[in-house]
């Protein structure tokens, strides 16, 4: 069977091979009837214009005598001296002559190569500057085949020693291109005419993809060669040069994101990587010095690369898959060789900390940021060995993995590692020495803390709240700082936060210390019972899981008078209230369980909730009957404003009339006497609103009513 699939196999290679030759060839038969055809057009539009043409070199230039030139015109023969004249018919037989000349040239020529094909870093170094010059290295034999009418000659490519495609641009389409943007002349060393009907790219829109890579092609194409297996049970010097030409071999890199180019060499990388971690694994005394460097070198040339940026802008970890790295096959092996490199037992830190230095921990912190999960957790165990073998770079390996955080926090808000980190962090924390450093607890004040105030905290919620149990559980004096912070940062508006918030103050508790406990039972409780009180079914249901817990009652227990008095009021209003009713069943067991603790204190509490609900009812009847007392006085000024305004019209009308028929003396008086007796109609009207209807004292009342509320 396994012969028979690796037939099939075989032969479905083949068949591929075939079809890609045959689509190959397609294509170029297509560019070379398509550079013809544009040659042909230039042709014509030359044709239509004599005049306009510069006299360049004679008929005898390229590709024979000027009696070709004159027989492709359809002229008779015995003209072709006249070529060499300054008229019309010599320009136009001097231009007819390269054009079909060169034409005849390529036909006998393997076919051009340069219109499908993707240039390397040389490609747009060959441009020629003048006669008999080409296109870099290898590009100028094409041009000076071509003489002194290089410039004239559309593009030319070969391949140079590295297998690499150069071009070169006439100095004709260059002058006419000159006065385009140079984004559409020339765009990654490939030649655009506008666009490229022969494009490998699609134009539609490219779907996501699954994997990435931030490997980028070598300049230069390597061919690996295999070597010969390495022995661990000898460690001559023969094997030691083996053993550095092979990390040597290592440091080669390929493009993964075409899975079908460079099989030979990613094989042989692969067994050459397989054999190294072996070696180093079972061999014995193979760790010389010589050998420190190279496997740091060969180690930094395949992890240590740019990452590139996320293909979704708008990525999110908790739902969106993370795009893998297309090279994991290669990378894998080499985490692999390095893990093995610092457990072996021939190992030495004074002879590693001279290449693991500072440098190489802040490259390795920066791959953190990778969206692949397996690099992450390979980072994470190496980083872990490297802060146990060198001492020296412990308080460095803190510090920046704290700028990094602080960076995550008020800056980015987006760093792939932080699970990662904080993990290490957690074994870091576990192995401090007791009393704790001043920078150990600003770190969990200043960082840790604040890390819970970030949107993404699902993702590293777990790791954070560890580190923060183990610094409760080195020093419980920082209880208080730490309960406080967190209610300090309790989310608002986000059920998912509270609920992860809720599961770290019971892990709190798990670990809080009597004494601990009554400092911060107010705060933390009022808090709890806000969270039984929420709509939110989820945060009620944990918040009241909390009475679950056998540690957290027998703390609950000894401090009853001062927690159930907080809780009391929200738990009873909510047993009513509540729409849920598995929220009303687990308040009814609280209830039970805060009447057995304390019977009396219960009934009390009972008692006094009910009175107070009796004051607060007649408080609200009280409060409603004064604003319909109000709304009765507003709506007996309003009318009594309309009828006293009526009256007011006729009466004003009438003492005009009268004033009109006495004298000055008796208008003034009259005047007089009408100012006295509406002071005593303002009067009596005061007077009249006494009683329940007084405004002032209405509104005495509403202010002694919100004074009692």
């Amino acid at each position: 069977m396994i012969s028979r699939y690796r037939f099939n196999t075989a032969i479905n290679i083949t068949q591929q091979q075939k079809l890609i030759q045959q689509l190959q060839q397609q294509q170029q038969q297509q560019a070379i009837a398509f550079r013809e055809k544009k040659q042909k057009q230039k042709l014509k539009l030359q044709l239509q214009q004599p005049l306009q043409l510069q006299i360049g070199q004679d008929a005898n230039g390229i590709g024979g005598g000027g009696e070709e030139g004159v027989e492709l015109l359809g002229l008779p023969k015995g003209t072709e001296n006249n070529c060499k004249t300054p008229n019309s018919t010599a320009k136009v037989a001097n231009i007819t002559h390269k054009i079909f000349g060169w034409l005849r040239k390529t036909r006998n020529k393997r076919p051009v190569e340069i219109l499908n094909s993707d240039f390397g870093e040389d490609g747009d170094e060959g441009v020629g500057e003048g006669k008999g010059q080409g296109a870099g290295e290898g590009g100028g034999a094409a041009a000076s085949a071509a003489g002194g009418a290089a410039d004239q000659f559309p593009v030319a490519s070969v391949k140079n020693k590295a297998g690499k495609l150069n071009t070169t641009q006439t100095a004709t389409e260059t002058a006419i291109d000159s006065n385009e943007p140079k984004s559409e002349k020339m765009s990654s060393g490939t030649f655009v005419d506008r666009i490229d009907p022969f494009a490998k790219r699609s134009l539609k829109k490219k779907g996501k993809k699954s994997q990435g890579s931030s490997r980028y092609r070598n300049s230069q194409d390597v061919e690996l060669q295999q070597l010969p297996p390495l022995k661990a049970d000898c460690s001559s010097l023969e094997q030691e040069e083996l053993f550095i030409r092979k990390l040597r071999q290592c440091c080669v890199s390929f493009d993964f994101m075409d899975p079908v180019t460079d099989l030979k060499g990613k094989e042989i990388k692969r067994a050459a990587l397989n054999d190294l971690s072996t070696y180093i694994t079972h061999g014995r005394g193979v760790l010389t010095e010589p050998v420190y460097p190279e496997i740091i070198r060969m180690i930094s040339c395949n992890l240590f690369r740019t990452l590139p940026p996320s293909e979704n802008p708008d990525f999110d970890p908790e739902e969106d898959d993370p795009t893998l790295e297309a090279s994991w096959p290669h990378l894998q092996l080499v985490y692999e060789v390095f893990l093995r490199f610092l457990e072996s037992q021939d190992f030495q830190a004074t002879i590693g900390k001279r290449v693991i230095d500072q440098k190489f921990v802040l490259q390795l912190l920066e791959l953190f940021d990778s969206e692949d999960p397996r690099e992450r957790d390979f980072l994470k165990t190496v980083l872990h060995r490297i802060y146990g073998k060198f001492l020296g770079l412990r308080a460095f390996i803190r510090k920046q993995i704290n700028n990094i955080f602080l960076r995550f926090i008020y800056e980015t808000e987006h760093f792939n590692g932080v699970g990662e980190l904080l993990e290490i962090l957690g074994s870091i924390i576990n192995g401090f020495a007791l009393p704790l450093k001043a920078e150990h607890k600003q770190f969990l004040v200043k960082v840790l803390l604040p890390l819970h105030k970030v949107k993404c905290l699902s993702l590293y919620h777990a790791q954070l709240a560890y580190c923060i149990v183990q610094f409760l559980e080195k020093d419980p004096f920082l209880t208080e700082p730490v309960v406080r912070g967190l209610l300090k940062f309790w989310p608002k508006t986000c059920s998912q936060k509270e609920v992860m918030f809720l599961g770290e103050i019971e892990e709190i508790l798990d670990v809080i210390d009597p004494p601990q406990f009554v400092k911060i039972q107010e705060p933390l409780f009022r808090q709890i019972a806000k969270c039984v009180s929420s709509p939110h079914f989820q945060v009620a249901e944990r918040a009241l899981y909390l009475w679950n817990n056998e540690y957290a009652m027998s703390l609950i227990e000894e401090n009853n008078a001062v927690i159930m008095p907080i809780m009391f009021p929200a738990l009873y209003r909510i047993s009513k209230e509540h729409w849920n009713q598995t929220i009303v069943a687990l308040v009814y067991n609280v209830l039970k369980t805060f009447m057995e603790m304390n019977s009396k204190l219960f009934d009390e509490l009972t008692s006094s909730y009910k009175a107070e609900r009796q004051k607060e009812k007649k408080r609200e009847r009280d409060r409603e009957e004064l604003w319909k007392k109000l709304h009765e006085l507003e709506s007996n000024r309003s009318s009594g404003r309309t009828a006293g305004g009526s009256a007011t019209t006729s009466n004003s009308a009438a003492s005009a009339a009268s004033t009109s028929l006495q004298p000055p003396s008796s208008a003034g008086l009259n005047s007089h006497q009408q100012q006295s007796n509406s002071g005593s109609s303002g009067s009596l009207s005061s007077g009249g609103a006494g009683g329940d209807n007084n405004p002032a004292t209405t509104n005495a009342k509403i202010k002694q009513d919100k004074a009692d509320n």
